[in-house]
C-alpha cells in the first residue's frame, strides 16, 4: 500500500467482509482463523473488484453512524435515556382514540436480536432514530426495524402509544409476535 487512502480501503473492505461472514460472537481473529488467511488474501490483497465493493458496502453502512455514539455518552448526551420510561403496574380503564389502556402493556418496541447473527441489539447504541449492533455495526432503524445503508435484514417493531407519559404497546402486536 502506497497511500493512506488505500490503507483505509483494504481495512475498511477486511472489516465488512468480517462484518458479512462473522459469527455470534465470534472475534475477528477466530473468523480469520475459520475463513483462512489465503481466502482473505484472495479476496481483499488480490481481487481489486471485490476489495472495492466491500469497502463500498462498508462506507454505505457507515452513513447511518459516522457520530461516535461513545463519545456522546460520555459527554453527557442522551443521559436522559436512564430515566424509566413506564411505572409497570396495574392498567387503568380509560379510553385514549377507541382503545382502553388496559389492552396495552408497557415495553420496548423492536425484537432484540439481529437478524444478520443475533446479536442482542439492548446491548447496541441508539443514537437518533437508530440502532447499532454491537457485535458487526449494522444500523436499524427504530421507526422501521430496516437495516440501514449496504445491510439487509428487518427487525420486528411494535407500535407504540404514549399516554399521559408512559409507553404502551398493544397485547395483540405481542401476540402476533408469539406466534
Amino acid at each position: 500500500m502506497r497511500t493512506e487512502d488505500e490503507a483505509v480501503e483494504y481495512i475498511a473492505a477486511l472489516t465488512q467482509m468480517y462484518r458479512e461472514q462473522g459469527r455470534y460472537l465470534e472475534r475477528i481473529y477466530k473468523w480469520a482463523k475459520r475463513v483462512g488467511l489465503d481466502e482473505i488474501r484472495t479476496q481483499i490483497m488480490n481481487d481489486a473488484d471485490k476489495r472495492t465493493a466491500y469497502y463500498a458496502r462498508f462506507v454505505e453502512s457507515q452513513k447511518y453512524a459516522q457520530v461516535d455514539p461513545w463519545s456522546e455518552r460520555v459527554s453527557g448526551k442522551d443521559k436522559h435515556e436512564f430515566k424509566p420510561m413506564a411505572v409497570l403496574g396495574q392498567p387503568q380503564a380509560a379510553e385514549q382514540g377507541g382503545t382502553h389502556a388496559q389492552d396495552f402493556v408497557a415495553i420496548g418496541h423492536i425484537d432484540d436480536q439481529c437478524p444478520h447473527k443475533g446479536g442482542p441489539l439492548s446491548d447496541g447504541i441508539v443514537h437518533g432514530n437508530a440502532v447499532t449492533c454491537p457485535l458487526h455495526n449494522w444500523v436499524f432503524s427504530l421507526e422501521s426495524g430496516k437495516a440501514q445503508g449496504a445491510d439487509e435484514g428487518t427487525v420486528r417493531t411494535y407500535p407504540l402509544r404514549n399516554i399521559d407519559g408512559s409507553l404502551f404497546i398493544a397485547l395483540s402486536s405481542l401476540n402476533a409476535a408469539a406466534e
